[in-house]
């Protein structure tokens, strides 16, 4: 009886390929849904319905992919989130996504991480001249993280608007505020010194009279 079952849920899985190589779209996901009654997963049903939808050229999977992400960061299943979320970004730079990848690396403190997704912030706000409301977001994540992801993401924030708004109104004030984490650093032994090193560095490269002021003002 164990194999009969086995056999045709096995079966069923090759159908569900067989409609999506036909095009047949509600069928395949219709028939996902039966499929996954027996998992009872909502995490990987939204994952895969996602899966079917992009196959289809359905911009809905986005939404799919972010809320199976959700799912697994409440689970404080990170990875299995961060995976879906890399997965989705190889189609389309999404900002929800984007989001839900960062909010996901700064739970697992990993600061790699969150360089990484808040550089791909960054770009998609300043492309889109929405610099005010990446400050907001900044201002906020920043409240609740330690001194070395503000650094982090103060110095993605700089690094962007010196590469594609270098007049932008703000920018003294969040130079300030690197600043400032540098000077309270100085009293903290669990900074790393390594990602104000790798700033100036970039800073250097891009504006070397920025540079200078940077330095003297770190130093003063």
């Amino acid at each position: 009886m164990k194999t009969l079952v086995s056999e045709s849920y096995n079966i069923a899985w090759f159908k569900l390929a067989d409609f999506v190589t036909r095009g047949e779209k509600e069928r395949a996901l219709n028939l996902l849904r039966l499929l996954m009654h027996s998992i009872n997963n909502p995490a990987l049903t939204l994952q895969l319905e996602g899966d079917i939808l992009l196959a289809f050229d359905d911009q809905a999977a986005f939404l799919r992919y972010q809320n199976a992400a959700l799912l697994f960061k409440k689970l404080h299943k990170f990875q299995e989130a961060i995976g879906i979320c890399q997965h989705a970004l190889m189609f389309k730079q999404d900002e929800n996504i984007i989001q839900t990848m960062l909010e996901t690396y700064i739970l697992m403190n990993n600061p790699k991480g969150v360089e990484y997704s808040f550089g791909k912030l960054t770009i998609l706000f300043i492309a889109k001249n929405q610099t005010d409301e990446l400050i907001n977001i900044t201002n906020n994540i920043s409240q609740k993280v330690s001194t070395n992801l503000q650094i982090i993401l103060y110095a993605r924030l700089i690094i962007a608007l010196l590469l594609y708004d270098p007049t932008y109104k703000k920018l003294e004030e969040l130079i300030t505020i690197i600043i400032n984490c540098y000077k309270n650093s100085l009293y903290d032994k669990t900074i790393t010194p390594t990602y104000l090193t790798k700033f100036l560095a970039e800073v250097k490269a891009i504006d070397i009279k920025r540079y200078d002021q940077i330095k003297g003002r770190l130093h003063a």
